[in-house]
């Protein structure tokens, strides 16, 4: 039986439709934007997150910007994740 992928939205890379976490890049939300807090489904462009209200855009450790919260910066690609 066909077993369909589909990108990460992180990566790019192909994986299985039921992953939970990309195992190219790690991610833990493959296929799409979670609130950390109460992981309701957010897009790029919130500022807040309807469902608890926590503040979606967090100050870069590395450059300063003020970037979505994620796994990455989007304006220099550091870390945001504590080690």
């Amino acid at each position: 039986m066909a077993s369909y992928k589909q990108p990460c939205i992180e990566c790019g890379g192909l994986i299985d439709r039921d992953a939970r976490f990309c195992p190219k890049c790690g991610s833990t939300s493959p296929f799409i934007l979670s609130c950390p807090a109460c992981l309701r489904e957010v897009s790029r462009s919130d500022k807040v997150c309807a469902g608890c209200g926590r503040p979606l855009m967090v100050t870069c450790p590395k450059c300063g910007g003020e970037t979505f919260v994620g796994s990455k910066c989007g304006s220099c690609g550091a870390s945001l994740l504590i080690p």
